[in-house]
């Protein structure tokens, strides 16, 4: 791997006051071409084009925010906020934990919409898009600053996870423990460098909760259900399933597989077989 990585940091954010500018002259009717000339395609290429997402992720960004108003608000409190410094800052800590086998990587911000509650809460959510990183930010959150290192760390092992996975180790399967452990792992790792901070998603289930649902997962693990995957990590009402029920079970499983293996690294568990970390944790809750 490379001792380090070049940041690109697309600030697509400020795109969107010229959105929204463009917009309050012109009927609703013309904000989504207004959206795409101004918000989306200037920083496409930079970040998502070419990317293995790239189709879903054009499909996400399709609409226009509509609240024009507190839109400005947050793009103008990014503008002060001094955030590309914070993601700097972040990023040279977390390469300097687990170094990019890239020369190079590219990490876009968005303003949120903010009509996201959950964003309006918690400030930041992060995606992976490919080999780079989108975050989408709510400045008026309380403690948004904060949340950016530990999201982007997350975020990060996943981009490194992939990288390892599919292109060092030629690997294509994916079942539904795969994609619990990826989480766990990835939580794990921004846990290590941030561990101040407590993600509400990593302990969403109380003990019984976290029984049943383990043992209702069993029958899905060594397969994947697209269904099953949106009840697991989103929650479902009809089964009765908590949200964030997989990031849970997955975070306590590498936890499970840590407290065991002390001296295992990032590094190795990436190049562990699921099954066997599973197997290995002796999780049983």
């Amino acid at each position: 791997m490379a001792s380090s990585s070049s940041l690109r940091i697309v600030t697509a954010y400020r795109g969107l006051a010229e959105y929204a500018r463009a917009a309050e002259s012109k009927p609703p009717s013309d904000w989504g071409d207004l959206w795409l000339e101004h918000a989306v395609e200037p920083y496409w290429a930079e970040w998502a084009q070419g990317q293995f997402n790239e189709a879903r992720t054009r499909e996400q960004f399709a609409r226009p925010i509509t609240n024009l108003a507190e839109l400005m608000v947050e793009v103008e409190d990014l503008m002060r906020s001094g955030v590309e410094r914070l993601i700097e800052e972040a990023y040279g800590q977390i390469t300097a934990a687990l170094p990019s086998p890239l020369p190079e990587r590219a990490v876009c911000i968005y303003a949120a919409d903010p009509e996201n509650a959950w964003l309006r809460e918690h400030g930041v959510v992060g995606t992976g898009i490919g080999d780079n990183i989108l975050l989408q930010i709510n400045p008026a959150a309380r403690d948004w600053e904060a949340w950016i290192p530990y999201v982007l760390a997350h975020e990060y092992h996943h981009a490194i996870w992939g990288y390892s996975y599919f292109a060092v180790q030629a690997k294509s399967y994916m079942d539904l423990l795969i994609g619990v452990l990826i989480e766990g792992e990835a939580d794990a790792f921004a846990k290590m460098l941030y561990p101040e901070m407590q993600p509400p998603w990593i302990d969403a289930l109380t003990p019984p909760e976290e029984a049943r649902q383990w043992h209702a997962m069993q029958e899905y693990l060594s397969g994947y259900d697209g269904a099953a995957y949106q009840r697991f990590f989103f929650g479902d009402e009809s089964s009765r399933t908590p949200g964030n029920t997989a990031y849970t079970i997955g975070y306590h499983i590498v936890q499970a597989y840590l407290q065991r293996h002390p001296t295992a690294t990032v590094l190795d568990l990436m190049n562990k077989e699921a099954q066997a970390i599973l197997a290995e944790s002796g999780y049983n809750p």
